[in-house]
């Protein structure tokens, strides 16, 4: 027979200071945490595409084939 489990809700709160930075593909102030890069996840799919598009494109074209 097994023990029962004391189960406890706990809550933390977890302070990270906001530094203020440019997107670099909108080119928006905005405010986030220290590594933050982009202002959404928009612009940071955006800029994936910037990167990666060609990669992207020729993965898309060999699944249709």
């Amino acid at each position: 027979m097994e023990k029962p489990v004391k189960e406890v809700q706990m809550q933390f709160t977890r302070r990270v200071p906001l530094f203020e930075h440019v997107c670099p593909v909108c080119d928006t102030t905005f405010q986030g945490a220290k590594i933050a890069v982009y202002c959404s996840v928009k612009c940071r799919k955006a800029a994936a595409w910037q990167r990666h598009g060609k990669e992207y494109n020729a993965n898309r074209k060999k699944g249709a084939e």
